[in-house]
């Protein structure tokens, strides 16, 4: 079985997207499922941190952040 887990096919590409404490993260997109899941076994095996030892320059480590708002509006 394929593990598709933190992978999204989307306009046939692959995203790699992790929602962490209500913030949706994304890893970059892949245009093919074996390039994001090495990807993305990567990202796991250094806990999701965005450096260039998981192939992310200095100026890319800023995340892609979505914020999800609570009731009060607030992030």
């Amino acid at each position: 079985m394929i593990n598709m887990k933190n992978i999204h096919k989307i306009n046939n590409k692959y995203h790699i997207i992790k929602n962490i404490y209500n913030q949706r993260i994304n890893y970059g997109k892949y245009t093919n499922k074996k390039e994001a899941q090495k990807q993305r076994n990567l990202l796991e095996e250094n806990n999701w941190i965005k450096s260039e030892k998981t192939g992310y320059k200095k100026k890319n480590h800023s995340h892609n952040i979505k914020s999800y708002k609570n009731k009060n509006n607030t992030t």
